[in-house]
């Protein structure tokens, strides 16, 4: 993958490192390169481009796709081997390309910030539930 962003503890030689999936109705995969920092959209043609890309030190590790909306599940990955400083947050790239966080945590099994998702109401689960 071009321009494949170094990500705190993974070694330069794992690149793109691909981890979650998800297909969308209309055939499009979106898969979390873990590796590179970001998330690759692949059309049913086979092209391959970014279409999120996470800040070191996060990493995205899980995707899903639901009302033609994209969640990534990313992590604060640290060269620590110490998981409990690898805090997890949630991003959704929106129908017209926008980037909104979701969850984020500021300390593991502590705070969770949560944004508003329907309603105006706060909540933990996104709507692909």
């Amino acid at each position: 993958m071009p321009d494949c962003a170094r990500i705190p503890g993974t070694e330069a030689p794992s690149g793109p490192y691909l981890r979650g999936l998800s297909l969308a109705p209309n055939g499009t995969i979106f898969v979390a390169a873990a590796g590179c920092g970001a998330v690759l959209m692949v059309t049913p043609k086979g092209d391959a481009k970014p279409v999120l890309r996470s800040t070191p030190p996060y990493s995205p590790t899980a995707v899903a796709v639901a009302n033609g909306e994209v969640y990534v599940l990313e992590y604060l990955h640290t060269a620590s081997d110490d998981r409990s400083e690898w805090l997890p947050r949630v991003r959704k790239i929106t129908r017209d390309g926008k980037v909104e966080t979701v969850v984020r945590t500021t300390r593991w099994h502590d705070t969770v910030e949560a944004a508003p998702i329907a309603h105006g109401r706060p909540t933990l689960t996104p709507p692909f539930v």
